[in-house]
């Protein structure tokens, strides 16, 4: 099988890792030349892409017509673009005259909005409340449009190596934003990655699913326990324009996976996410 990864990032190299030790020959797309040969490096075959610009599908399309078929896979965050949605929408034409056996889009938690504490799995509505989450749901609506092959993977916070959320906060010794009682929640790049790579295989897998460790953190203990292990303080400041701490939960979901579990099979290999930080941290010693 061929895989493509658009947006070879953080979360796409982890994927390319995985699919390169299963056997997959994996082309990726970065938006600069000066990320090729990191791909080449780790035995992808880059293309540079640039989502929001037409005029540099060339590539894409050649790659597209002399190899097949396809396992397809989104990583690319919100563009910063006038209209990311509707570049999505071009970029998903493109794709679908190849017709990919999956066309897997990494999503975002943010299109829950805020639910008051309240738990949410895949097939919980999306209802989002600020701009980023409305941007990604529609991102989200324009890729199913590819037809039975597309899946969205809704993604908790992402960490793992070279990424421990907050750590530059604290740091530089600046306030934790936000209510320390709402609560997080997290995935580890791996774990994310090997969603994707099941959501993609395996046959049982809804059009929309949900990727998190399943064990939601209280804010505040998640940046004590950081704050501790670096040897720094920690504190909490208010959000911009309010007098005092956000209303208790006001932005909290609980993230419950066991019916994505049920339906690909996956389950995550790091479900405590405080243990896997103390690991990331020794690694940095």
């Amino acid at each position: 099988m061929n895989a493509l990864i658009i947006g070879c990032g953080y979360l796409g190299r982890a994927l390319a890792a995985r699919l390169l030790a299963a056997g997959y020959s994996v082309h990726g797309t970065v938006r600069e030349g000066t990320g090729v040969e990191r791909l080449r490096t780790l035995g992808v075959s880059p293309l540079v892409l640039q989502v929001g610009d037409p005029h540099s599908y060339g590539p894409l399309r050649t790659t597209l017509y002399a190899h097949g078929p396809w396992h397809v896979y989104y990583c690319v965050p919100p563009g910063t673009g006038p209209d990311p949605p509707a570049d999505i929408a071009r970029l998903a034409a493109v794709l679908a005259e190849h017709g990919p056996r999956r066309a897997v889009l990494a999503s975002s938690i943010a299109v829950y909005g805020d639910r008051g504490g309240d738990s949410v799995d895949a097939a919980t509505p999306a209802v989002p409340t600020n701009g980023r989450g409305q941007c990604l749901k529609h991102i989200e609506d324009a890729w199913l449009p590819l037809g039975g092959g597309a899946r969205i993977v809704r993604l908790a916070g992402l960490y793992g190596p070279g990424r421990i959320i907050g750590m530059t906060t604290l740091l530089h010794g600046q306030c934790v934003a936000g209510d320390p009682e709402d609560l997080l929640n997290l995935i580890h790049v791996d774990d994310a990655a090997a969603l994707l790579q099941a959501v993609a295989e395996g046959g049982g897998a809804a059009t929309i699913e949900l990727g998190a460790d399943g064990l939601p953190l209280r804010r505040r203990d998640y940046f004590e326990h950081l704050a501790a292990r670096l040897g720094l303080p920690c504190q909490f400041g208010r959000a911009e324009g309010t007098v005092g701490l956000v209303p208790h939960h006001r932005r909290s979901r609980a993230c419950r996976i066991d019916p994505t579990c049920a339906r690909t099979g996956w389950q995550p290999r790091h479900r405590d996410a405080l243990r896997a930080l103390d690991h990331l941290l020794a690694l940095r010693q």
